[in-house]
């Protein structure tokens, strides 16, 4: 996909995304609950996106049990979130900003 291709199609998720909470809203339902982040699970897809959307990643605070960091960038209001590998991380880590206060320090999990 080009470039332009993947800003079109992140932003016509975004759309649809947005018409589906919309139309619980108008009906009563609450079929998804939260639109708010969108996982990529692909690192190399997520910096890719970062990029073409010109976003900063920056570290969550939170860290897996497997040593994975957790980074996102914001876009159009929606969090698009990724859990990389420590040597990921370390790949990228110039491109990273660190936690916000109002994120919690760097946890394992057990």
């Amino acid at each position: 996909m080009t470039n332009e291709e993947i800003k079109e199609k992140v932003d016509n998720l975004i759309d649809k995304m947005n018409q589906i909470c919309q139309m619980q809203k108008e009906m009563g339902l609450s079929i998804i609950e939260d639109f708010s982040g969108v996982l990529v699970y692909k690192t190399e897809v997520f910096l890719k996106y970062a990029d073409v959307l010109n976003c900063q990643i920056r570290e969550t605070g939170y860290k897996c049990g497997d040593g994975s960091i957790s980074v996102c960038f914001e876009y159009r209001g929606y969090a698009f979130g990724a859990f990389v590998k420590q040597e990921e991380y370390d790949q990228i880590k110039e491109k990273v900003l660190p936690p916000t206060k109002v994120t919690e320090p760097i946890r394992e999990n057990e």
